[in-house]
Order: structure tokens, then C-alpha cells, then sequence
């Protein structure tokens, strides 16, 4: 929305000659033709009075924030303009039975991010279009069954081990002499 003064160059030339500012490439910027104040050419004048002005606008570039893997939701997507500060975050997966880890931000050009391992963060916008992946590592949590039988038996085998994704668990029961299990 407004223009900073960059730089300045002074030079000199021939009286009466036509000249023309260098446009000169910024990452990021665009030389911006429009701008009502701007004067590309003139004619250098013997009191020196001829100045050029030319004026650059940032450039606006797509941030696509992606919910990888074992992410529930992102947010910050959207069109912004080059080094502009936009925060991120991201949901993690959190289901009883897993154990998560390693959560984490990827991108091509990894400098962008100021702390890339909270889920709540900020980037500055590059100067290109950019994708954010926030993703985490899930392992299964193994449970362990054990049974006390107190002197009793079990013809055949129980499982010993057990996680949030096995089947359904049907047990032998158990005998003991002297005594009927209902």
C-alpha cells in the first residue's frame, strides 16, 4: 500500500540528451507501470533538475497449507504479498490406541519457517508460490494380556497381546476342578 525509497542513483550525462531509467529486477517486486507518479524517460536539463522516479510493488504469491499425514485440519492458506508474517496451524490426530510423534512442517525451501516443529507458527512468504505440509508420525500402542487362572487351565491359547485395530477377542475359558464357570 505504500512505497519505501529503496535507492538513489546520481548520474550524470550530455545536456539535452533523452535518457531512460534501468528497470532493475527485485525478487519478489514487479516494476509497476502505473503508478501515477512514475516517470520512466526525459531530457537531461543544465540545471540537473531531471529526475527519474520508478516505482515497484510487491508481489502477491499463493501459500496452500496441507493437512498430511495423521492431521485433522490447517489453517492459513491464501494470497499474500511477498515477506508478509502469516501464521499457520495445524490440528493433530489424536485417537486413543496410537502413540504420535515427530510432528512437523515440510516445504521445498524449509528457511521460511521461524519454529517449525510447534503447530502453531509463522512463515514468511517467499518469493514464489509455496506448499506447506504439516504432518506427524503414529505408531500402534501393543497391549499386553495376562490371565490368573489361580490353578485353573485353559485348554488351548488365549491371546497374549492385543491393539486398537485386532479383531475381536474370543477367550477360551478357563476349567479348575470343583468349580463350573457360567
Amino acid at each position: 500500500g505504500t512505497y519505501t525509497l529503496k535507492e538513489t542513483e546520481n548520474l550524470q550525462g550530455e545536456t539535452e540528451i533523452d535518457v531512460i531509467a534501468d528497470i532493475y529486477m527485485y525478487p519478489g517486486f514487479t516494476e509497476n507501470r502505473t503508478h501515477p507518479d512514475r516517470i520512466e524517460y526525459g531530457t537531461i536539463k543544465p540545471d540537473g533538475s531531471l529526475v527519474l522516479k520508478l516505482y515497484y510493488s510487491r508481489n502477491e504469491y499463493d501459500l496452500t497449507v496441507i493437512a498430511g499425514d495423521y492431521i485433522t485440519a490447517v489453517t492459513g492458506s491464501g494470497k499474500y504479498k511477498y515477506e508478509q508474517e502469516v501464521e499457520i496451524t495445524a490440528e493433530k490426530e489424536n485417537l486413543p490406541g496410537y502413540t504420535y510423534t515427530n510432528f512437523r512442517w515440510e516445504t521445498l525451501d524449509a528457511t521460511i519457517f521461524e519454529n517449525a516443529s510447534e503447530t502453531t507458527t509463522k512463515v514468511t512468504v517467499p518469493a514464489a508460490n509455496t506448499e506447506i505440509i504439516a504432518s506427524q508420525e503414529r505408531t500402534i500402542n501393543e497391549y499386553t494380556i495376562s490371565y490368573n487362572l489361580n490353578d485353573g487351565i485353559v485348554e488351548g491359547t488365549n491371546p497374549d497381546k492385543y491393539t486398537i485395530e485386532s479383531n475381536d477377542i474370543t477367550l477360551n475359558n478357563p476349567e479348575k476342578v470343583g468349580y463350573t464357570f457360567a
